[in-house]
């Protein structure tokens, strides 16, 4: 899954060599960190936050095919700040 992300994420931004995904497990979830370059972070957010909420969907989706009963969630951080939109 973090290829996939990675992948994903590697083609939206103008900086790919600096996008680093690292997954966080528990029982029923995962949690992969996206840290992107400071001057990407707006192309990954996107327009009222629709291209990485694009991103978490077909994440989720992904995820749900390979194990129904994990969630998955994929945060961006922004210079030590958990960004949500």
């Amino acid at each position: 899954m973090e290829e996939f992300i990675g992948y994903i994420i590697k083609n939206l931004v103008t900086k790919p060599e600096q996008v680093t995904v690292k997954r966080t497990s528990s029982e029923n979830t995962d949690v992969y960190e996206v840290r992107v370059a400071p001057e990407d972070m707006g192309k990954l957010i996107g327009k009222q936050g629709r291209t990485i909420n694009s991103v978490r969907t077909l994440v989720a989706a992904t995820s749900a095919r390979l194990d129904a009963k994990k969630r998955t969630l994929v945060e961006v951080y922004d210079e030590g700040k958990v960004r949500t939109e």
